[in-house]
Formats: structure tokens, C-alpha cells, sequence
């Protein structure tokens, strides 16, 4: 079983309320964290600079944001990219990140994944996106996708890919 596929096994609504309050979302453009912290973490790479999600919204329109655990003013210790997607046809969607080879979660506790995904659960359940799609380097070899609301393949890839409504 996947590190990712038995974290979100052990969610259960009630730890889902108390765990979402533990993440919050920042801008990687304006945060002045987000540089600093990318430039001491040992898997941070050129897909989670400024300069690439800058490219991403210019020439595409996605917004990024980054999770993590970090309160206004304190140093980041974490944080997981993601681009929110907005189509016409659908509602909008998260992914970590399209037109990246990879984009390794920087969460160094593996106590965190929990948390990340219950956000993640939540934010679905709430219709601010339809799905959300995480895809750390393992994933760059060809993730295995599944049709429920969160799957977990041997290559650690979690994918919301159907509105369970």
C-alpha cells in the first residue's frame, strides 16, 4: 500500500475538520517565503519557482497556490504547489503541475499528508474545484488513474479524476 493510498484511508470526516485548519493557501508570486524557502529545500526544483508559475498563468490563465503549514509571518517549513485550471466547460480543477515533468511535494513530515489531503477533500466537497491531481516524481513514468474520489496507484500518485456529485 502507498504512502499516499494509507494516508487517505485513515481520514475520517471528524479528523478531516480538525486537520483542514492546519493548512491555508498563500501566493507563490507575491509570498516572499515561497522563493526563500524553495532556495534551502534539497527537492525543490525549477517547476516550483515563481518564474515557471508566472509562465503558467501568463500564457495560460491557471492560478497558483501553494498549501502549507506555515502562519502569516512565520517561515515556511512546507508547502505543495498546485494550479487551479478554469475551463468553460467545467468546474475548475487543481493540478501539481500541468506542463511539469514533476512536482515533488516539499513536505518533509510524513505526518503532514493527512492534513493535505482532508484540504484537499474538503475544498472538492465545497465545489471550489472538481478534482485535484498530485504528481511527485515517481508519478513522471506514467501515473495509473483511478474513476473514484481518490486513488492512490504504486507510483504514489493521488488523482481526483470524476465529480462524485
Amino acid at each position: 500500500m502507498s504512502v499516499l493510498h494509507a494516508a487517505s484511508a485513515a481520514i475520517t470526516s471528524r479528523e478531516e475538520a480538525a486537520v483542514s485548519h492546519a493548512f491555508q493557501s498563500i501566493d507563490p508570486l507575491t509570498d516572499q517565503r515561497w522563493p526563500e524557502f524553495l532556495s534551502r529545500h534539497p527537492r525543490a526544483s525549477v517547476f516550483h519557482t515563481p518564474a515557471w508559475l508566472e509562465a503558467l498563468r501568463q500564457t495560460y490563465g491557471y492560478t497558483p497556490l501553494v498549501f502549507t503549514t506555515a502562519r502569516p509571518g512565520e517561515a515556511l517549513r512546507n508547502g505543495v504547489v498546485f494550479s487551479k485550471v478554469r475551463s468553460w466547460l467545467v468546474r475548475p480543477h487543481l493540478v501539481s503541475l500541468p506542463f511539469s515533468d514533476h512536482v515533488d511535494p516539499l513536505l518533509d513530515d510524513p505526518s503532514e499528508l493527512p492534513a493535505l489531503l482532508a484540504v484537499l477533500k474538503q475544498g472538492q466537497a465545497r465545489g471550489q474545484w472538481r478534482s485535484a491531481e498530485l504528481r511527485p516524481p515517481a508519478a513522471a513514468e506514467g501515473p495509473k488513474r483511478g474513476r473514484s474520489s481518490v486513488t492512490a496507484g504504486p507510483t504514489s500518485c493521488i488523482t481526483w479524476i470524476c465529480d462524485p456529485a
